[in-house]
């Protein structure tokens, strides 16, 4: 027996596997003509073709320019005769994978070293944008919405032989648009739908839209050039979301002077609005302030902390909440229905704090700063 005759095994016309060692090339006496062995480690292909003196030479396949001219010769329409299943995976070969017996050796050493490659399809889809800010005050009249169609792609392509998966095959896969379907209104082809008299409420305000299309007209391919599954058919694109929220201001106020904050026209009056979230406002009284109002949704509770920063100290229980104690600062609450951006509309209740002291601050006199919580 051959003394390197382990280190491999016959892949054709018994089994397909691979040999445990690495090592040189079979002797002859361990192949017949017709069959292919393989190095486990150096993945060198061997081939057994009869000389013209009936000798068996064993052929090393390697690299693709080698590959095709011998797959030209007459060696590459020889077929296995029986059928073969794979208990290994090797190239483009699974285990399991069956080949029938006629398959040729010029499509098995190609399944071996030549693996197949799909294209990845994009399908139609659609993206809707709104003319507001994500958060806008509530009450906030009026929005335009635009939808935006893409017909999709075909991703991966073979250039020179090479699968190049960025490479794009088509920029198209589905139809034109036929039809733009925008806040559940059927908006024919028109991607643009101006809503003039939408109010933007409390909370989260959601817009829809969805673009049928035809059909598609490209046919994708494989890395080989085969078809693979179909042209796109008609249809509609998954539905798309813009949401627009909407937020109610808090306001504060200093002032030399007093202040009112009795109406929902005074306390939008005090200005610096903001959408704090409940975040702690920081205000500082300069020389000259004695009041300061501040308003906010009373939806985010009462005030729990008057930080002085000057002082390092909570002033909250200093206070008289009365507005009685003229030896006092008074800092006194009351509630107030705000409207929200388009005037008379979505009123809310607010609470609304007047903090007054008892002198004011003095000219040349440090600022008063507090950190207020609710």
């Amino acid at each position: 027996m051959a003394t390197n005759q382990s280190n491999f095994d016959i892949l054709i016309k018994r089994r397909l596997h691979n040999s445990p060692l690495s090592g040189a090339a079979p002797e002859t006496n361990t192949l017949k003509n017709g069959e292919l062995a393989m190095n486990e480690f150096d993945q060198t292909l061997y081939y057994g073709l009869s000389t013209q003196a009936g000798a068996i030479s064993a052929v090393p396949i390697a690299g693709e320019g080698y590959l095709k001219d011998f797959v030209q010769g007459e060696a590459a329409n020889a077929t296995l005769g029986e059928p073969l299943t794979a208990n290994i995976a090797v190239g483009g070969i699974n285990i399991a994978d069956s080949f029938p017996a006629t398959t040729t050796l010029k499509d098995l050493v190609e399944r071996l070293l030549v693996n197949t490659y799909y294209p990845t399809l994009v399908n139609p889809s659609a993206t809707i944008s709104s003319s507001l800010a994500s958060v806008v005050e509530t009450g906030t009249k009026g929005v335009t919405l635009t939808v935006t169609y893409s017909d999709g792609h075909v991703a991966g392509k073979s250039i020179g032989g090479v699968w190049q998966a960025g490479t794009n095959q088509s920029e198209s896969y589905g139809g034109a648009a036929t039809k733009y379907t925008i806040d559940g209104q059927d908006n024919g082809l028109d991607n643009v739908l101006v809503l003039n008299d939408e109010v933007i409420l409390d909370g989260a305000n959601q817009f829809t839209a969805t673009v049928d299309y035809d059909a598609g007209t490209y046919q994708p391919v494989d890395s080989k050039g085969a078809n693979y599954q179909s042209t796109k058919s008609a249809g509609t694109t998954n539905s798309a979301s813009v949401t627009v929220t909407g937020k109610r201001y808090s306001y504060y106020k200093l002032s030399d002077t007093d202040i009112n904050a009795a109406t929902s026209a005074d306390i939008k009056a005090l200005g610096n609005a903001a959408f704090r979230d409940g975040a702690p406002l920081q205000v500082a009284l300069q020389p000259g302030h004695k009041y300061l109002v501040f308003a906010y949704p009373a939806e985010d509770g009462d005030v729990t902390e008057v930080f002085n920063v000057s002082f390092n100290k909570n002033d909250l229980g200093d206070f008289d909440t009365t507005g009685t104690n003229p030896g006092k600062a008074w800092f006194v609450k009351s509630t107030v229905q705000v409207a929200g951006a388009t005037g008379g509309e979505n009123l809310k209740a607010y609470n609304v704090y007047k903090l007054t002291l008892v002198n004011p601050i003095p000219t040349g006199g440090n600022p008063l700063t507090y950190n207020i919580k609710y």
